[in-house]
């Protein structure tokens, strides 16, 4: 299993944690793995989002107290 990215977007409101997010999948290879943490409850549903419209997987995505962590594969 290839090593997973962490992408710490905890403190960052909306929309940063996509933009974050998306600014390091750029240059990403198709298959890698990435976790994002984020504490914007808004984020859950605007990475499912994100995910369907780039078409890249949304593998897990778990909530801790206020954090969400979520686990993307990229296409």
């Amino acid at each position: 299993m290839p090593d997973k990215k962490i992408v710490d977007v905890r403190g960052d409101a909306c929309p940063m944690p996509i933009i974050k997010t998306s600014i390091a999948m750029k240059n990403a290879a198709s298959g890698e793995m990435f976790t994002v943490i984020a504490n914007d409850e808004v984020f859950r549903n605007d990475i499912k989002a994100w995910c369907e419209k780039t078409k890249n997987t949304l593998e897990l995505i778990e909530v801790d107290g206020d954090e969400t962590i979520a686990t993307i594969i990229k296409s």
